[in-house]
C-alpha cells in the first residue's frame, strides 16, 4: 500500500498545532482524517508493521518512505517548538502517541482555567461591544479545541464559581494550584475536596469560639441583672454613682473573660 501524495495546500488548510493556543483537539481530528484518506492512517495509529528487511528489503524500504512521510506531515503543521520535541522521532506511530500524551495532559488543567477566564468577561460601555464578543468567542474556540470538558473537569469549573463569593481566598488558592499542575504532579478533585475539609474544620472553629463567647457574655449579662436585681440602696443621690461602680467592675471582670476564651 502506498501512502498517496500528501498536497502542501492541503495541510495548509489544517491549524498549526501549537501547545500555548491548546489546539489538539481539532488538530489532531483534521491531521488525523486527513492521513486516513491519504492512506496514511495506519502507519499514525501503528497498525502496519514494519517488514523484516531480511526477508523483503523492497517492501521494509517502502514502508520507511511511508513512514517517513507521515512524520514530515506531522512536522509541517506544527510550531517550532513542537518541531523541536518531534525531531529526534522516526516512528510515525511513537511520534503521534507522545504527542498525544505531552498535550492531552495539559489540555484538561488549562481547559478549566480558559472556562474561568470566560466566565469572567463582561460587556462593559467604555469598550467596543464587537471588541467584546471577538475576545469571547476566541476564548470559547480555544476551550472546544481542546476538546468537550470532561465531567470532573466541569465540576471544577463549577465549584470555583461558586467559591468566587464567600471563599474567595480558597478559590485563588485552587486557582493558582490548577495553573502550576503539571503530569506528574496533578492538582485534583481530591485536592480540592481536602482543601475544603480544612476550610470547613476552620469555619467550625470559628462558630465555637463565636458560641463561647456569646455564651460568656450572655452569662456575665445575667450576673450583671441579677446583682442589680438585688441590689437594695437607698434611694440617695450616690446611688447613680455606685452602681456605676459595680457595672464598671463586672464590665471588666467580662472583658478579661472574653480575652482569654
Amino acid at each position: 500500500m502506498t501512502v498517496n501524495d500528501c498536497s502542501q495546500t492541503d495541510l495548509n488548510k489544517i491549524e498549526v498545532l501549537d501547545r500555548s493556543k491548546n489546539n489538539w483537539g481539532v488538530w489532531s481530528d483534521r491531521m488525523q482524517n486527513y492521513l486516513l484518506l491519504k492512506h496514511g492512517g495506519s502507519y499514525l495509529l501503528g497498525l502496519m508493521a514494519c517488514p523484516d528487511p531480511s526477508l523483503d528489503s523492497s517492501s521494509a524500504g517502502h514502508w520507511d518512505l511511508n513512514n517517513l512521510c507521515i512524520i514530515a506531515a506531522l512536522r509541517t503543521q506544527s510550531s517550532s517548538e513542537e518541531n523541536d520535541f518531534l525531531r529526534n522521532f522516526t516512528n510515525a506511530n511513537l511520534a503521534w502517541v507522545a504527542l498525544k500524551m505531552r498535550h492531552e495532559k495539559v489540555g484538561p488543567i488549562t481547559q478549566i482555567l480558559l472556562i474561568q477566564q470566560a466566565l469572567t468577561v463582561k460587556y462593559l460601555r467604555s469598550e467596543r461591544l464587537s471588541t467584546m464578543s471577538t475576545n469571547l468567542s476566541e476564548l470559547v474556540r480555544h476551550i472546544y479545541a481542546i476538546g468537550i470538558p470532561k465531567e470532573n473537569n466541569f465540576l471544577t469549573i463549577m465549584m470555583l464559581n461558586v467559591m468566587a463569593r464567600e471563599l474567595p481566598h480558597v478559590r485563588n488558592h485552587i486557582a493558582d494550584a490548577l495553573a502550576t499542575s503539571t503530569s506528574s504532579n496533578l492538582y485534583g478533585l481530591s485536592n480540592i475536596h481536602s482543601c475544603l475539609d480544612v476550610k470547613q474544620k476552620l469555619i467550625n472553629t470559628e462558630k465555637s469560639k463565636g458560641r463561647d463567647v456569646a455564651l460568656a457574655a450572655t452569662s456575665w449579662g445575667g450576673v450583671i441583672l441579677m446583682i442589680l436585681a438585688n441590689t437594695h440602696l437607698a434611694a440617695t443621690a450616690e446611688t447613680p454613682v455606685t452602681l456605676r461602680k459595680i457595672v464598671l467592675v463586672i464590665g471588666e471582670l467580662w472583658k478579661e473573660s472574653v480575652r482569654k476564651s
